[in-house]
């Protein structure tokens, strides 16, 4: 009978407990609202105007001439260009030039040379022309100015060499060196465009005029 007792009082305190632990929890988002929002889209109406295409005809646009120049003769280090991308330009002008540095000592002494010539050549002629004399020497000096005057130009015609002049009258579109690159007949220095004409290729075998 004891062991009864026990037992329903341990009965009384559980369902004691379990009805403790059961009260019943607030919603916390009871009083939240929500109301998705609508995007509003606005229309207009749209007038449409009739189109045909009756044929695509593809062209480019080609110039009356257009030239890429190189040094063909002469090698070295490039300087310089003498105009500016875009510039307009006559045949015959300087549009770029090698570095003369290693020709620069050689012209000064050279010029040394074909200057003492002349002089020495111009005395002779003169005291001959005066005396009569020394016809000789005055022959010998003579072949000595024409040695170094002919070394000397031939030197100017090297300085001219350095310099690429325009082959054409035209624009100047392309500037693809730079100064200190080493410079050779396959390297391009400078495109030049005439495009005071312009011509139009059709790819298409067909146009409508």
């Amino acid at each position: 009978m004891k062991k009864k007792l026990i037992i329903l009082l341990l009965i009384a305190i559980f369902i004691w407990m379990l009805s403790a632990c059961t009260k019943t929890l607030e919603d916390p988002f009871k009083d939240f609202d929500y109301e998705k929002a609508v995007d509003e889209i606005e229309s207009y109406p749209v007038e449409r105007q009739d189109f045909e295409i009756t044929k695509v005809i593809f062209a480019k646009s080609i110039p009356i001439a257009k030239t890429t120049q190189y040094y063909e003769e002469v090698t070295g280090y490039f300087k310089e260009y003498k105009v500016d991308l875009l510039s307009e330009v006559k045949a015959g002008d300087v549009v770029a030039i090698l570095d003369s540095g290693s020709l620069d000592k050689k012209f000064r002494d050279q010029t040394i040379k074909y200057e003492k010539a002349r002089l020495k050549y111009e005395k002779a002629k003169m005291e001959y022309e005066t005396t009569g004399k020394n016809e000789s020497y005055m022959l010998s000096a003579k072949l000595d100015f024409e040695y170094e005057e002919l070394k000397y130009n031939e030197i100017l015609d090297q300085y001219s060499a350095l310099e690429l002049k325009a082959a054409l009258d035209g624009v100047v579109t392309k500037m693809p060196a730079n100064p200190g690159d080493f410079i050779n007949s396959k390297k391009p220095i400078v495109e030049i465009v005439d495009d005071s004409e312009i011509y139009v290729s059709f790819d298409s075998k067909e146009s409508q005029g």
